[in-house]
């Protein structure tokens, strides 16, 4: 997480805060994503590349009176992109380490737990793994208007029983559900740290991230 950060400290660049698409071809999107030093069509269009598929953008919506609440436009596009047929849109997961809910991308899912498959299935190893990989995680396909109807376990995990609005932060490969607090001073804190987070250079040195 910190290493994302600092990429967009490294370049100089600043989070979306819209529902509008991550990658539009936009001149505003340009301004907004890319430095100056990047705006020729041609390295636009590679520095482009790198964003189709991830997950971008800090997006706060209400829950509604029956406890549903609309995945952001963008972030849906992203998910519809990666889905196979025959799995559902999305998995969703408690955080180990954080007080959120993930959302990973079926197929991004089913990467995460590969490593099952080099442990003895009869070991307590695996057990454990599986257990924490598996017993919290929910298949989640959204209504036709978007919509998602959160499990209260993973509410309740993430601060969100009681709260009338939940923020979606993409964090790249997927994206994570807070209590819009706890959202904003997560990334506040993610930004400060990420201050003193050294990223390799193309060359193989160090660079150190700007601030942000």
């Amino acid at each position: 997480m910190a290493v994302f950060c600092c990429f967009f400290c490294h370049f100089n660049l600043r989070p979306i805060t819209s529902h509008a698409i991550p990658y539009q071809t936009t001149s505003v999107v340009k301004a907004v994503l890319f430095p100056a030093e990047l705006r020729t069509e041609r390295l636009f269009l590679q520095r482009l590349l790198t964003y189709v598929g991830v997950f971008l953008g800090t997006h706060e919506n209400r829950f509604d009176a029956k406890g549903r609440i609309s995945i952001p436009a963008g972030f849906r596009s992203v998910l519809k992109t990666q889905q196979t047929e025959g799995d559902a849109l999305m998995i969703l997961r408690p955080s180990h380490t954080l007080p959120c809910v993930e959302a990973w991308p079926a197929v991004a899912f089913a990467r995460l737990t590969e490593p099952l498959d080099r442990l003895d299935m009869f070991s307590d190893e695996h057990d454990d793994l599986a257990a924490a990989l598996y017993a919290d995680a929910y298949p989640i396909d959204p209504d036709r208007e978007g919509r998602i109807i959160l499990p209260d376990f993973l509410r309740g995990h993430a601060g969100l029983t009681e709260s009338p609005t939940a923020a979606f932060m993409g964090v790249g490969r997927i994206f994570q559900i807070w209590e819009p607090q706890a959202a904003q001073q997560r990334r506040a804190e993610a930004r400060q740290r990420s201050r003193r987070v050294s990223i390799p250079a193309a060359n193989g040195a160090e660079s150190k991230g700007r601030n942000a």
